[in-house]
């Protein structure tokens, strides 16, 4: 476990070397191939079902 209130000298390491996960496809875990496009799939489509749910609550 972790207390320290700075940023994560391992998370800073990532995204300076620009593996930012989903987005270029490595990060902490591997987004590539078969499984990483179906977890991004699942992820876009939980995203747009929150938005519309959102969207039809302010009406």
């Amino acid at each position: 476990m972790n207390n320290g209130t700075g940023p994560s000298l391992l998370l800073a390491e990532k995204v300076k070397a620009g593996d930012l996960g989903a987005k270029t496809s490595k990060g902490f875990f591997s987004w590539q191939g078969e499984d990483g496009r179906k977890v991004v799939a699942h992820r876009d489509t939980a995203l747009l079902r929150a938005l519309k749910d959102d969207a039809a609550e302010e009406k």
